[in-house]
């Protein structure tokens, strides 16, 4: 990055963010900086500087645009980080600096999927029921699950260390992606009734749905959480793109 670059912060941990360092790293007058929460071991590093943990809140964030000099923020994290970017609208507003968000397009809701708005919501569907249930919505909201007699298979990008979550569960961990194949085959052998994931959208998760569909296994869909409003599109090069115009 040259000393006379602006520099871009990227809210990252995505693969839109990843791909949004490389093309910015290359383009004239700008020079990215990426945070990362730092949650998962042994992430891909982005193309130029990269910070790894959080702010500190609204406040903390609105520090380091300041000490650093930000020109502008583009949010790419997660479509489900909503507290970074809540976070994000607000330190960007404070401080009178542009943000974009960088989001990629949710999965268009099916014929005979369960959407519910949260893990508490997926989770009262199953109360009472002895279903066999393949979660992979991720580590934080498996509490919502405790006391139902299904069985969970819950699959995490890192082991979980401190033991079985749920009292009914397997663990298995795995980084992506996967093949519709793959995936089909994690169905069957495990018997699988119902699918829990998140909404994130993506090629990158599609193959599940495809091998739920095609194995008669049903989905339960958490929607995506409200978010700020603010200037978004759904592709790295379209965030160039708004970043050439300023």
């Amino acid at each position: 990055m040259s000393e006379s670059a602006r520099v871009v912060l990227i809210l990252g941990g995505t693969g839109e963010a990843f791909d949004l360092a490389a093309i910015i790293e290359t383009l004239p007058g700008w020079g990215p900086v990426t945070s990362m929460a730092g949650r998962t071991r042994s992430p891909r590093i982005p193309a130029g500087e990269v910070v790894f943990g959080g702010f500190g809140g609204v406040d903390g964030l609105a520090e380091f645009l300041k000490e650093r000099g930000i020109s502008a923020v583009i949010d790419a994290t997660h479509p489900f980080a909503g507290l970074i970017t809540r976070n994000a609208a607000e330190a960007c507003e404070t401080a009178g600096l542009p943000l974009l968000r960088l989001e990629r397009p949710p999965w268009p809701v099916k014929a005979g999927w369960r959407c519910v708005p949260d893990a508490d919501a997926a989770a009262r569907f199953f109360r009472g029921r002895e279903e066999r249930v393949f979660i992979t919505s991720g580590r934080k909201e498996l509490g919502a699950f405790a006391g139902s007699a299904s069985f969970f298979l819950v699959r995490t990008v890192d082991p979980i260390q401190d033991g079985p979550p749920l009292e009914n569960c397997e663990l298995i961990a795995a980084r992506g992606p996967f093949t519709v194949a793959d995936e089909k085959k994690i169905l069957r052998d495990y018997g699988i009734t119902w699918l829990v994931t998140k909404n994130s959208g993506g090629e990158g998760g599609r193959s599940k749905l495809i091998a739920a569909g095609e194995a008669g296994v049903g989905v339960c869909i958490i929607d995506r959480p409200p978010l700020p409003d603010c200037e978004r599109v759904e592709t790295a090069p379209e965030a160039v793109g708004w970043l050439e115009w300023l």
